[in-house]
């Protein structure tokens, strides 16, 4: 269960395709958790494009949302920060760390593999 602000109410919902930024509530008892929602894309191969499969929300203590946030980068999972209650990421440093994040992987994506030794 979910909560969320529904017409200016607090409401419940058990759908995470309700739940986006501006109208997710943080749990009782959660305001010390990182929570984001995460999006897993399929690939169609009739029509050749990606599909959201599946959404999902999910809490972590705040040191492990870096390894986390790196392993579903590298699964092709989109990251939507909802709460982070670390004080160096509020206000736009969100998106400025998801986005060092990307670019630290498309780095990793782009460096050339050492050659291989041959054995004899």
């Amino acid at each position: 269960m979910y909560y969320i602000k529904k017409n200016g109410e607090p409401a419940t919902t058990t759908d995470p395709n309700e739940v986006t930024k501006e109208n997710f509530l943080v749990e009782p008892g959660g305001e010390n958790r990182v929570w984001v929602k995460l999006t897993k894309h399929e690939f169609d191969q009739k029509s050749g494009e990606k599909r959201m499969l599946v959404n999902q929300i999910s809490s972590l203590n705040p040191g492990d949302f870096e390894f986390c946030a790196r392993n579903w980068r590298q699964n092709d999972i989109d990251i939507e920060m909802l709460h982070d209650p670390r004080p160096e990421l509020k206000g736009d440093g969100v998106e400025d760390k998801l986005a060092k994040l990307k670019a630290q992987m498309g780095e990793k994506k782009a460096e050339p593999k050492g050659e291989k030794k041959q054995s004899k």
